[in-house]
This record gives structure tokens, sequence and C-alpha cells, in this order.
């Protein structure tokens, strides 16, 4: 996975992707909250903080989020974690499109499932985005997307938040393909959160950008 995470340095040319405020238009930053290219590095949390968490961690509070989680946080959260530069949003991040569209995510499936997408990536690969370990003649193994053959080339995508920074192969030079068992999306994407951001996170996601959703209403 060496690969998959330090590529992400390529992504420095990509769109811009605003922390949602309120209910913006399309694609226009809030005016308190200042535009930030969505493949720069990710941005300093607001509160500095170090724990790898566990699904045991987070269980007991995701049930019931509550109307006091904070939407505005939440999607500075996502845009802190970089989730925008490979996964879309609503109408705030365009993402990669080889992650997918987080947008319904909160209509799908159970919170419990969101979670542990987010901290066990690995647990359950998507079958639609997912590595290929290509296997050279010299025993390399590269994981990454194929995204096609070109004059007997193969062109490979090796992070999913970067399509167009592609590494080329003759295709005469791959023994074997395989299904990677391991996520594109790399483990510990929250740890510099504390368990409040991580829970705005959620209740965002919940609410597919919509800061009037059910999640934020007083019952």
């Amino acid at each position: 996975m060496l690969l998959v995470l330090l590529l992400p340095a390529f992504l420095a040319a990509q769109s811009s992707a605003p922390s949602p405020a309120g209910n913006p238009p399309a694609k226009a930053p809030a005016p308190a909250e200042p535009a930030q290219p969505a493949a720069a590095a990710p941005a300093e949390p607001p509160v500095p903080f170090s724990k790898a968490w566990t699904m045991e961690d987070l269980l007991p509070f995701i049930d019931n989020l509550g109307p006091d989680r904070n939407y505005r946080n939440g999607g500075r959260v996502f845009n802190a974690a970089s989730c925008g530069a490979c996964h879309s949003f609503s109408t705030f991040w365009e993402g990669s499109g080889l992650a997918p569209d987080l947008t319904p995510v909160g209509t799908k499936f159970a919170r419990e499932e969101i979670l542990r997408s987010i901290l066990e990536p690995s647990a359950t690969i998507n079958g639609q985005y997912y590595f290929t370990n290509f296997k050279l003649k010299n025993g390399t193994v590269i994981p990454g997307m194929l995204r096609e053959v070109k004059d007997k080339k193969y062109r490979i995508a090796v992070s999913v938040a970067a399509p167009d920074a592609v590494i080329e192969i003759p295709e005469a030079d791959i023994v074997s393909e395989e299904n990677s068992p391991v996520s594109p999306m790399p483990v510990g994407l929250l740890n510099a959160f504390t368990k409040d951001q991580i829970l705005d996170l959620l209740a965002f996601l919940d609410s597919g950008g919509n800061p009037d959703a059910p999640v934020y209403s007083k019952k």
C-alpha cells in the first residue's frame, strides 16, 4: 500500500472543494470558509488529536446521534480527512471518479456499516471499486486500477485520489492479475479527530449534504 499512501502528492492541481456551510450554491465556497483544494494536504483538524479508534470505541454513540451534532463541523472533518479527494458528496465535492459517491450512503447503509467501512476499509471491499495486484515478470507486484490498455501497455492508476496519475506497464511484462484483499482506502483516516468530530462526520454523511436533514432535528 505504500504507493497508495504516497501518491496523493500528485493531487495538487485538482479542483477546489469548499467546506459546507448552510446550503450554499453548487461548487460555491461559503463566505466564512475559504475555498480549499480537495487535492491539497488535509487541513489541520480543529482539535489536534491522536487515537487509533476502534468500532468498540464508537458503536455505543452512533445509534442516536441526537440534534446536537454540528453540520458545519461534519463538513470540516470530511474536508480535513480528504474524503472529497476520492469521493463525491452532494454539490460540495466532485471526487475522483474512482471511489463511490457518498451522497446517498446514509440511505443505503446502516451507520455501523458506514463506520466500519471507514475504520476497517478492507473488511468489506466494494465490488466496483477495488485494486488489482499486477504481478510482473521481475516479481514486482503493483496494486492499482486499470484505466485502459493502449498500444499494448497497461495504464494503471495507483491511487484512487489521482485518476490521471497513471503508470504504464508493457502488457507483455504482466504475468498475472488478482483482486487485492486490501482496500484502496487507507486506514487511520479518523485518528486525528475526537469522538465528537467523528460523530459530526457520521451525522454529515447521514444528512446527504442537507443541513435540515432529520438527523439534526429535535425529537
